[in-house]
């Protein structure tokens, strides 16, 4: 059976006194158990005994510092319990007021009123409270909620009740009191709870050639949360694989110290952006980018080039790029995070010697003509009959001929690129 501590509140001071005290707080113990510090500054359950004067609807002078204290106490906004209340008043055990119950009501009428002067509300009970939610950017976050408060009122009459009914615990009697019960129930208080996920579900991004899988709540996730939920999200791939634009204005992947050979570009855009740093969570490689590539291009081991962030820098570098194939066709597959939303090159490294093996050599003016350690190169040139050509190995990077859409969404295998 369990026991009960009595506590007394003043101004949030804690005392630990006898249980023959007639007005106070009580919190419910198992036997043997002591509270925690924490226990007793925010308890899960406890329960609270107001005097009245004999015959009157006035508490007593000792009840206003249990009261304020308990208010200061339960509404607080950083307490983590939402609390249910059950509020009971008694009479006097008398005759007088036995058969309406009239006293009994008008107590608990009393105490209702000093909890709603205090909240400022004339018909019910308002909170406001801090909520703890799991956002996928910050970890746990704590919002800001408004709930109506769950109030159960009882009036007792005591002269008809056995004399075990009439004590609070084994020697506190109820006559002239008000018992109020405060139960943590975030259920009751707040109901359910809803997730959000952006985007709400697993999506794929198409464009005419590639396509982007975007995990449900990739972006962002919010979960166990009161908050709406605004899930909308608008997602776009813009393709550049057109061989002849990329080479009429050619330039390599730009990198301070490695020569970058690209043979195309995507360019992710999204309404739902998150800059490097802005969480405190590692963000997750969770969106998918997908490019069904030539036989050529797998054998020349492109890989997908993005921006990679750290604290002192951001640089293009090869993403981890993975060979996949499907029922139609191969391609590459490469994963990033929310923070590399932008522009994402496919290409190759390749070593300062290798760069006449992809280009021509050319002057400062010609057109065409970009600069690679110190030189200037040209990634074509003109036949006599005025078609492009370009260097074989160089060739063999790009998606030359035209080819209708593919469509890369049932993959069998996975292989990471070298």
């Amino acid at each position: 059976m369990k026991k009960t501590v009595f506590l007394s509140f003043f101004f949030f001071a804690l005392l630990l006194t006898q249980s023959k005290a007639q007005t106070g707080i009580y919190i419910p113990l198992a036997p043997g158990a002591r509270p925690s510090l924490q226990e007793m500054q925010r308890p899960s359950q406890f329960e609270v005994l107001v005097s009245f004067e004999k015959g009157s609807m006035r508490y007593s002078l000792d009840a206003i510092d249990i009261l304020d204290s308990v208010y200061k106490m339960s509404f607080a906004k950083e307490n983590p319990h939402f609390y249910r209340l059950e509020i009971t008043g008694y009479d006097d055990g008398d005759s007088i007021n036995a058969e309406n119950n009239t006293l009994a009501r008008d107590r608990v009428e009393t105490v209702y009123n000093y909890f709603l002067a205090r909240t400022k509300t004339t018909d019910y009970l308002v909170r406001t409270a801090y909520n703890e939610f799991y956002g996928s950017c910050g970890g746990i976050e704590k919002e800001l909620v408004r709930y109506k408060v769950p109030v159960d009122f009882n009036y007792v009459s005591l002269i008809n009740l056995k004399e075990t009914e009439k004590t609070f615990g084994k020697n506190i009697p109820l006559s002239g009191k008000v018992r109020m019960k405060f139960i943590s129930d975030t259920k009751a208080c707040l109901g359910d709870f809803s997730n959000c996920y952006i985007p709400r579900q697993d999506t794929i991004i198409r464009s005419s050639y590639s396509n982007v899988m975007l995990s449900k709540g990739c972006l962002y996730q919010k979960l166990h949360t009161k908050d709406s939920c605004n899930s909308q999200l608008t997602f776009s791939i813009e393709e550049h694989l057109d061989h002849r634009k990329i080479i009429e204005n050619y330039f390599l992947v730009p990198n301070p110290k490695q020569l970058i050979v690209q043979c195309g570009y995507f360019i992710l855009r999204s309404d739902h952006k998150i800059k490097y740093g802005e969480c405190k969570n590692a963000l997750t490689d969770s969106i998918f980018l997908r490019f069904p590539a030539t036989a050529e291009q797998l054998e020349n081991k492109i890989k997908f080039i993005g921006k990679v962030y750290t604290d002192k820098d951001v640089q293009f570098k090869a993403l981890k790029t993975k060979k996949i194939s499907s029922k139609i066709s191969p391609g590459i597959q490469c994963a990033i995070n929310p923070t590399q939303i932008d522009t994402i090159f496919i290409g190759k490294r390749i070593t300062e010697e290798e760069l006449k093996d992809y280009f021509y050599p050319a002057k400062e003016n010609e057109p065409g003509a970009f600069r690679a350690k110190g030189k200037f190169y040209k990634a074509f040139k003109y036949d006599k009959n005025g078609e492009m050509i370009l260097r074989k190995e160089f060739e063999k990077l790009f998606r030359i001929s035209e080819e209708e859409t593919i469509d890369l969404d049932a993959v069998n295998e996975e292989e990471e690129v070298d």
